[in-house]
């Protein structure tokens, strides 16, 4: 049993006894989970629990050390393998009758619906957070927006860096043309997609041109997809990835990077100070471990593989 969750009333003085109860040493715990159950159960110790075992006499020596004398748990399950727990402590012996155990057999199904709700909403905030850094790793830019206005939910970092300064870019979240000349065109492309029909774009010219492809997004009615991407940009695949996908050397891994962003050997070998021929023979490593026939094969090759996905963008 594995505690996912626990709280305690804050205005009462516990001290620090719920520190020092713990889930692995409480003898309640192995009744209060045993057998399954429908519905709300109670549990008093005087109906499970042997009141001369040493592990109950500790127990209640610690409760009694903090003023406790009556104790009574509700259970409720919340779905297989995930059980509701509550329980309540008084000084009085006299404490918790049958009105108690009505109050609690009305309040714990509305506890265990929040808990669950609970659990659900931090489930997707778990999962927004890792779609968000999944997303935030690729070297494509995507803008998810909720209507055909451009209204943008959300950007990932390589649709932040490829709108800067560009033809399109975003303005208060939302996707916008600079140009009055694309205005109509960023809207036409937005409106096909929306109706169903995936288009691409190239708005602006030089290094403020950008390039949109957008389509619906299904899971979410109304919503579109857009992916950004930069003509200027050079890009680089990740080197040490490529060392290990494909067998290479350090030195060779630079190398394959290299001419995947555009450099040739004469150029790479000048860059790195080494000679020509070192350059050729590290090339011809490369293109025998990717079993690529030529430099142009294994642009394709490195290019459409998962390391497109996430490369390097040099400052």
């Amino acid at each position: 049993m594995q505690t996912r969750w626990a709280m305690a009333d804050p205005c009462l003085p516990h001290g620090d006894f719920l520190a020092r109860l713990e889930d692995a040493t409480n003898p309640r715990m192995a009744a209060y989970l045993s057998p399954p159950v429908q519905g709300v159960a109670f549990f008093r110790d005087e109906e499970r629990l042997d009141a001369s075992a040493p592990d109950v006499r500790r127990l209640h020596q610690l409760e009694a050390q903090f003023g406790y004398r009556r104790f009574i748990g509700a259970r409720i399950e919340l779905k297989p393998g995930e059980t509701l727990l509550m329980a309540l402590y008084a000084e009085h012996q006299d404490a918790f009758g049958s009105e108690t155990e009505q109050v609690l057999r009305e309040a714990m199904p509305h506890l265990a619906q929040a808990v669950s709700l609970g659990g659900e909403f931090e489930e997707l905030r778990q999962w927004r957070r890792m779609a968000g850094g999944a997303l935030d790793m690729l070297s494509m830019g995507v803008v998810l927006c909720t209507d055909k206005g451009g209204t943008a939910q959300y950007a990932n970092r390589a649709a932040h860096n490829a709108l800067e300064d560009a033809a399109v870019r975003l303005e208060s979240d939302r996707l916008v043309a600079r140009a009055p000349v694309d205005v109509a065109r960023l809207q036409c492309l937005l409106d096909r997609a929306g109706q169903g029909q995936p288009g691409g774009a190239r708005f602006g010219a030089g290094p403020a041109a950008v390039d949109l492809l957008a389509t619906m997004e299904p899971a979410i009615p109304g919503a579109i997809a857009v992916m950004v991407s930069r003509p200027s940009a050079r890009t680089t695949p990740p080197v040490a990835p490529l060392g290990e996908i494909y067998g290479l050397t350090a030195a060779e891994a630079a190398l394959a990077a290299a001419i995947c962003a555009g450099s040739n050997v004469n150029d790479y070998a000048a860059a790195r100070g080494i000679a020509i021929a070192t350059a050729r023979c590290q090339l011809r490593q490369v293109l025998a471990k990717t079993g690529a026939s030529r430099q142009s094969d294994l642009v394709r090759q490195v290019w459409a593989s998962a390391l497109a996905a996430c490369v390097v963008q040099p400052s």
